[in-house]
């Protein structure tokens, strides 16, 4: 899904789209080494392999705009970025059922939270009650997104509803609040389902589990 908004935020708009291949992907030596040889402007990834990024980063100097996303941002990898000279840092919010971005805001800390900003497109959020009601500005709940891009489920089920409007509505299993200046906000998950490694679900009773 996040290929997709590779290319339109490069090829299409008349950019380059620099592709890292199976062994380069996944080593942060190897990105740097291909963001300082093609002189790449902007860049995507999760914080975690950002953190492991800079560990090693020695030229970076061409990245104008970063975006980090898929996993909370830690006060520590704040830190880090906004020490970064040059350059432009984002937070964003997407879900794999809704959007590759939901929400999109210039990263800045707020009382330890990092804001995502407001709704891009038709989508709608809604904060709602453990019991399904519509909660005001501030206040913390679970997230709810719907609008057209909401991916479209075989039937109706927990996690999808049909709304008023006819389109879908997605419960994202995450604890929100809307902040009147600064949009989303999101503190984790409601329920220890999954965490996120790199971007990636893992199922909470994975973790820790040894193989033999």
């Amino acid at each position: 899904d996040v290929f997709f908004g590779d290319i339109f935020r490069s090829i299409f708009l008349g950019g380059t789209m620099v592709l890292a291949n199976e062994e380069e992907r996944l080593v942060p030596q190897k990105i740097i080494e291909l963001i300082s040889k093609y002189h790449v402007s902007h860049l995507e990834s999760t914080p975690s392999f950002l953190q492991m990024m800079l560990k090693d980063a020695s030229d970076i100097s061409s990245l104008k705009h970063l975006i980090c996303g898929s996993e909370a941002i830690s006060p520590g990898m704040y830190d880090a970025l906004i020490k970064i000279p040059n350059l432009r840092l984002y937070n964003s919010y997407g879900l794999t059922e809704v959007s590759i971005d939901s929400a999109l805001h210039p990263l800045l800390e707020y009382k330890n939270q990092y804001p995502l900003g407001f709704p891009i497109g038709d989508q709608q959020f809604e904060i709602r009650s453990a019991v399904g009601l519509n909660l005001p500005y501030g206040v913390w709940g679970e997230l709810y997104i719907s609008g057209s891009c909401v991916g479209t489920p075989a039937e109706e089920n927990d996690n999808y509803r049909k709304n008023k409007e006819g389109n879908w509505t997605y419960r994202t299993g995450d604890r929100a609040l809307i902040h009147p200046s600064y949009g989303l906000i999101v503190s984790g998950r409601l329920a220890d389902d999954f965490i996120k490694v790199n971007g990636k679900r893992i199922p909470a009773s994975l973790v820790g589990r040894a193989h033999v």
